[in-house]
């Protein structure tokens, strides 16, 4: 499967045009994890797409909203109707898009997830785990970190991928 071209001002990178990125600043600001769904996240997989130094800090915000989400508190209460409606269509989309290797499309419904859940002050922690399951591939170790912090002994790697559960 062969991944697309990244351009930079519609050019293709090329050092000979000086145009090329380097990882490593971004990386030292934002993280590898920010980095790495930044690239998925710019266009389809296979046709790549153009290099933004702004674009990144979407992403990087993305991701704070995880954090955060991941951290609320646990709730004792049953998970209400919608969210597990949400949950439980983002878990399908995500499935179905990480399987065709739409990693952009898996990204955006997981910005739409998130969207739902910002407003929460607290969340049961299986819909937090399956979450941080459904994250794992795109992000690892923010999933890795997030699912110890959220009381798991093993990594997450472990754990099998949640499963669309239509009702």
């Amino acid at each position: 499967y062969h991944q697309g071209t990244i351009t930079k001002d519609g050019s293709k990178m090329s050092k000979s045009r000086l145009n090329t990125v380097s990882p490593d600043d971004f990386i030292e600001k934002y993280g590898s994890d920010t980095f790495r769904a930044y690239l998925m996240f710019m266009g389809p997989y296979d046709e790549g797409g153009d290099w933004n130094d702004k674009g990144i800090s979407g992403i990087s915000r993305f991701i704070s909203k995880i954090w955060r989400f991941c951290q609320l508190p646990d709730s004792n209460n049953d998970a209400n109707k919608r969210d597990l409606q949400v949950l439980h269509q983002t878990i399908q989309s995500v499935s179905t898009d990480l399987q065709q290797m739409k990693f952009n499309t898996a990204i955006s419904r997981l910005m739409e997830c998130m969207n739902h859940f910002t407003e929460h002050s607290e969340v049961q922690l299986p819909i937090k785990n399956d979450f941080i399951k459904i994250i794992a591939p795109i992000v690892p170790h923010i999933a890795e970190e997030l699912w110890e912090i959220n009381g798991e002994e093993n990594s997450v790697f472990f754990e099998s991928f949640p499963k669309y559960d239509p009702a």
